[in-house]
């Protein structure tokens, strides 16, 4: 081809021409590096000469390329000559980058070494080894190489093919690090065959049987029955065999030296891998502690409900037999006063007045006493009644205080539950009543209900005078008044029988409030059919 130097643009047009028959060649080359080329023809002066490159052919290539190992062709001084897809992911790298490469240069360094030895041994035989590839992200993959020779027409080489051992070397580790849990836990796991032949057994279950393993290993654990404890395995071993797990089982077992241990046992089905089920793991937890804290939690639950009940009793009777005589002492103060006001000195008038009014407080604070005694010793069973008609009764008598305060009283639909209708109208009553009471201005309320799962959540909601967050807990104790009676009458005991009767029915009750606010009284109760918190 001339070129004619005196003419640029002649020169640069051989230039362009050449730049571009550069690129196609590096191309192909590419093309023939990653497989994708079948036969080459090359125009030679005796004629068109075709190539065919072996093992190019498009039904190997797709085999190869679907492979889950990584897998190359190498030169017999280790340089890569083809890569499929997935030595390309493993590295990290694209595969343009990677033929042509040495295969050393994706290795560690330590292990360049290994692999100059199983290159060489890889001319004559089959071998196989652990190496780590260096992906360009500076990861290591472990890996198992196997070399095998490559002869054919002329060409010698070596296949390598890259298996992922990172999922079974993490597998490995799990697997110890479990081992070592198992070795460790305090708990007694063992394994056993489907016939009850124990397999293996952990020094916890050593120590809580007393057994080492030695003796018990291939013996069957129902040894380990204490006398008169039914073998329940063979039905366990039907739910085993489904593929079920036997949760928190409870049983006694007999010790080596003949002590009896209340256990807990949760059994899961061994598979292997195949998924048939070939025996069972145990994990067995001593309760007897907690047997013994239950046994005394029950007993002071049952000392403290007897002391409540004697509690409410003596409360009852208490605030009963003083009514009379206290009634006695009120009206002959009162007597007193009548009868003597304004002949004796102004201090005697004084006093016979603080008399009089303190009999009165205490008649009050007893009545009161007497109704919070009475939510437990004279309640009524408990029957299926509609909010609304317990509601509209609580406002019937309430009715000339609702009047006088121009109190506006509205609701939502409310659900039917299960209630002691007198208590229901109550707790209404005192809810209500209180928020007519501490009230500046027109009282507004209002009654809603929401169910939440397996409760409804009533809501009495007012615009009062509210309540300091530090005393949300101490409204609801016996005799605990936040304001003088000067300025709000009342005894302190409403919202105490209000808790007291939610309580009884099974509920909470609650009052999200701010000073200046209003305040919304929150109660639960259980809706009807589902089991009482």
């Amino acid at each position: 081809m001339g070129v004619n130097v005196d003419d640029p643009e002649d020169l640069r047009g051989q230039v362009e021409d050449l730049r571009s028959r550069l690129e196609e060649a590096e191309e192909t080359l590419r093309a023939i590096r990653r497989g994708e080329v079948d036969a080459l023809v090359v125009h030679e002066p005796g004629g068109d000469r075709v190539y065919t490159f072996q093992g190019a052919d498009q039904a190997y290539r797709l085999l190869i390329e679907q492979m889950n190992e990584g897998a190359a062709t190498l030169s017999l001084e280790g340089r890569i000559l083809y890569g499929n897809r997935r030595l390309g992911e493993m590295v990290k790298a694209p595969l343009g980058r990677v033929i042509g490469s040495s295969l050393a240069s994706l290795l560690d360094g330590e292990d360049r070494e290994t692999f100059g030895r199983l290159l060489v041994a890889g001319q004559c035989e089959r071998v196989q080894g652990d190496l780590h590839l260096r992906a360009v992200d500076g990861t290591s993959i472990p890996v198992l190489v196997s070399l095998t020779a490559l002869r054919f027409e002329g060409f010698s080489g070596i296949s390598a093919i890259f298996t992922d051992l990172s999922i079974r070397k993490q597998a490995e580790e799990a697997a110890t690090l479990l081992a070592s849990i198992v070795q460790s836990s305090e708990d007694a796991i063992y394994s056993k065959s489907l016939d009850n032949t124990i397999l293996s057994w952990n020094p916890g279950a050593e120590s809580m049987f007393g057994y080492a393993a030695g003796e018990v290993i291939g013996q069957s654990i129902s040894r380990l029955l204490a006398e008169g404890v039914v073998d329940e395995w063979p039905v366990m071993v039907e739910k085993i065999k489904r593929g079920e797990r036997i949760e928190h089982h409870e049983t006694v077992i007999r010790r080596k030296d003949g002590r009896l241990l209340n256990v807990s046992v949760s059994i899961s089905p061994l598979v292997d891998s195949a998924g048939k089920v070939m025996g069972a793991a145990g994990i067995a937890r001593d309760i007897a502690e907690r047997k013994r804290a239950a046994a005394l939690l029950k007993r002071h639950a049952e000392e403290l409900a007897r002391s409540n009940a004697e509690l409410e009793q003596f409360a009852y009777v208490a605030s009963h037999d003083l009514q009379e005589p206290l009634r006695m002492v009120a009206s002959f103060l009162e007597l007193l006063a009548e009868r003597y006001k304004g002949r004796l000195d102004e201090r005697a008038d004084k006093y016979i007045n603080y008399a009089v009014d303190g009999a009165a407080r205490m008649k009050t604070l007893i009545d009161g006493l007497l109704r919070y005694s009475r939510v437990t010793t004279q309640a009524r069973r408990l029957e299926e009644m509609e909010a609304r008609a317990a509601l509209d009764e609580a406002t019937a008598n309430l009715g000339r205080a609702i009047e006088e305060n121009g109190a506006v009283v509205t609701h939502d639909d409310l659900p039917t539950v299960l209630a002691d209708p007198t208590q229901f109208v109550q707790l209404f009553q005192n809810l209500i009543g209180n928020a007519l009471k501490f009230c500046d201005g027109t009282p507004r309320v209002h009654v809603a209900a929401e169910r939440t799962g397996d409760e409804w959540v009533f809501s009495v909601r007012d615009n009062g005078i509210g309540i300091a967050p530090e005393y949300r807990e101490r409204i609801f104790q016996i005799f605990q008044r936040l304001h003088g009676r000067d300025k709000y009458p009342g005894t302190g005991m409403g919202l105490a029988i209000c808790k007291r009767v939610v309580e009884r029915h099974g509920g909470r009750i609650w009052v999200e409030s701010r000073p200046g606010q209003g305040s919304t009284f929150l109660f639960t109760l259980p809706v009807i059919g589902s089991k009482p918190s």
